[in-house]
């Protein structure tokens, strides 16, 4: 029987070909229209549906009825700035990978190719593309590939006659279907059936605008969540060939049962093929040995706090776990640093379903193990409509491996919500390179810690610089962040790196396949950002977030076709930011906040 999303799927069946033809002169052209699309109709987009009021709400910020709190006024500014940056690198980057393609200038990414040999004696090389810029002061991104490139993830198979991509949008932020979705047109050449979550119902309305150039000429179509029933039928359709998801392993899970039971003549390995997923992990920071001053333990505990409390901890990337050395003399002081920041960063909601009660399953087994093995930090902040206490951030103490008492149920699952856990790593035989012999080996055995899509580590200035570029090579995550949040590896993505789990990480607990590497970069293992000194003070602040003002800002630049516009713009909008402060006495507080 036909049903409105199997009519959507005929039709973009019979777009497919056409779209996978495309030359790479066509493919700028879209690119370009795109970009004046986004940019010429941003006051459209950017209020479609009221979509950004509906974002506060779901992101527990605000309430039906009640007024428009200034946190709530400032994650509404935040959500549409995301979305213009995600498509104004997204876009510059496909663009340039079809200017190049045509004969054009060779992208800035490549342009930096250095081959290191690895550390191990093998004689093997890899390759290093970059250092790029990410557009944040004091921070730049880097792609390693595999050794060798001889371990490269399959490829997906050509392309096949009429086929249809779903994607399964994220139910967390906003902003993933649209890379979701540039990524399989722009990058891969397929159509489009785009099933938004069942929590954002609402990006339909400004993503029908910014897609408009896919949706016209028939490459791009969206329908809103209808239960799991429809989901399978959708699913089921003869003309689906590739399924990409961002969400959990559950889900991933119960995609491939689905394609398989649809699809009986296809192998286990055809269908898995089938599906790209960029799913969870518990993220580590990993604290190097070493000697750290007063104000590097500082900004070391704020990096990891704002990893947490970001989005009340329900994003795929939120710090889970601190590894430390058992025998660090500062471990005591790194832990206070950790519980003063919890209090004075602000809680943020944890508003996704059944991260509370996943939190209180983690808890109770800790709890189990002994009250001293679980501390709840209250804070007395919060960015939500009311402080609750469920939002508060619960340290679980694993203790060290090999100890009688250690308990690692916090590392082997995602939390997605409030739980940090320290795990201490015993240095038994005081080996001199820690990071590579204890801490890089223990976060890669993935029967100790789940998942290997981003983590964070950390170092002091004095740290040995050639021991921290050893444990760099060897790590086995997707992304890795130096001194700096794991965060930025998904913006340099946007850029032409690559967000995924490490390729040689076993199962599929952080996903398969990947975004990003718009460039074509072969066999990329990772991407590696380097941040600042930890003497800087870190970007990232739940205490300190950006003002209004210059979120807007950004946004402006994002949605202005030059710089000059952009800086016009700029200078229009704070010259009505002053007046407005001139009138504040006089100026109803709704216009104000305007």
């Amino acid at each position: 029987m036909s049903t409105p999303s199997s009519d959507l799927i005929d039709f973009l069946s019979t777009r497919s070909n056409e779209f996978a033809s495309y030359s790479g002169s066509e493919m700028r052209a879209l690119c370009i229209e795109l970009e004046r699309n986004f940019r010429d109709r941003a006051d459209e987009w950017s209020d479609a549906g009221n979509w950004r009021l509906e974002e506060a709400k779901t992101f527990k910020l605000y309430e039906e009825g009640s007024s428009v709190s200034h946190e709530a006024h400032v994650a509404m500014s935040t959500c549409k700035q995301v979305i213009s940056s995600t498509l104004s690198n997204i876009l510059s980057s496909c663009r340039k990978k079809y200017e190049y393609e045509e004969g054009g200038k060779i992208p800035e990414l490549l342009q930096n190719e250095k081959r290191v040999q690895v550390s191990d004696g093998s004689g093997k090389f890899y390759s290093v593309y970059g250092p790029m810029p990410l557009g944040i002061p004091s921070n730049e991104f880097e792609v390693h590939t595999l050794p060798n490139k001889e371990e490269a993830p399959k490829k997906l198979s050509a392309h096949k006659d009429g086929a249809v991509t779903v994607i399964l949008a994220a139910g967390n932020q906003p902003q993933l279907a649209v890379f979701d979705t540039l990524q399989r047109t722009l990058v891969h050449k397929e159509v489009v059936l785009i099933k938004y979550h069942p929590l954002r119902p609402h990006l339909l309305a400004p993503y029908a605008i910014i897609f408009e150039p896919l949706i016209k000429r028939g490459f791009v179509r969206q329908v809103l969540d209808e239960g799991i029933p429809e989901t399978t039928t959708i699913l089921s359709h003869p003309k689906i060939g590739h399924v990409h998801i961002t969400g959990s392993l559950a889900t991933d899970k119960a995609v491939r049962e689905t394609l398989a039971k649809s699809k009986p003549h296809l192998s286990q390995q055809e269908i898995d093929d089938m599906v790209t997923s960029e799913l969870g992990a518990c993220t580590p920071y990993i604290l190097a040995d070493g000697v750290y001053t007063d104000l590097e333990i500082t900004h070391a505990a704020r990096m990891i706090v704002f990893g947490k409390k970001l989005s009340g901890g329900c994003n795929c990337l939120d710090t889970q776990a601190v590894i430390i050395p058992k025998e660090w003399p500062q471990k005591g002081q790194l832990r206070q640093a950790i519980y003063d920041e919890l209090k004075r960063q602000p809680n943020q909601p944890t508003y996704y379903p059944g991260s509370v009660e996943r939190a209180k399953e983690i808890v109770n087994v800790y709890k189990g193990r002994g009250e001293s093995r679980v501390v709840v930090v209250e804070c007395a902040k919060s960015s939500g409509q009311i402080n609750r206490s469920c939002d508060n951030v619960t340290v679980v103490e694993c203790g060290s491996p090999n100890d009688s008492d250690y308990e690692n149920y916090a590392l082997r699952k995602e939390a997605f919500g409030p739980i940090l856990a320290i795990v201490e790593l015993p240095n038994e035989i005081n080996n001199d390179d820690y990071l590579s012999s204890i801490a890089v080996p223990f976060v890669n055995n993935k029967e100790n810690i789940f998942g290997s899509l981003s983590c964070s580590l950390l170092a002091p200035a004095s740290y040995d610089k050639k021991k921290l570029s050893r444990a760099v090579e060897i790590l086995e995550y997707g992304t890795i962040a130096i001194n700096t949040a794991n965060l930025l590896g998904w913006l340099g993505a946007c850029r032409g790196a690559v967000w995924q789990a490490h390729p040689s990480a076993p199962g599929r607990e952080s996903g398969s396949g990947y975004i990003g590497n718009m460039f074509d970069i072969p066999s990329p293992a990772k991407t590696v950002v380097h941040g600042p000194s930890l003497s800087q003070a870190p970007m990232f602040d739940g205490a300190k977030p950006p003002p209004k003002l210059i979120i807007d800002a950004l946004y402006t630049m994002d949605c202005s076709h030059t710089t000059l516009r952009g800086i016009l713009g700029i200078m229009y909008m704070f010259s009505i930011s002053f007046v407005k402060s001139l009138l504040s006495p006089f100026l109803p507080e709704k216009l104000m906040r305007s």
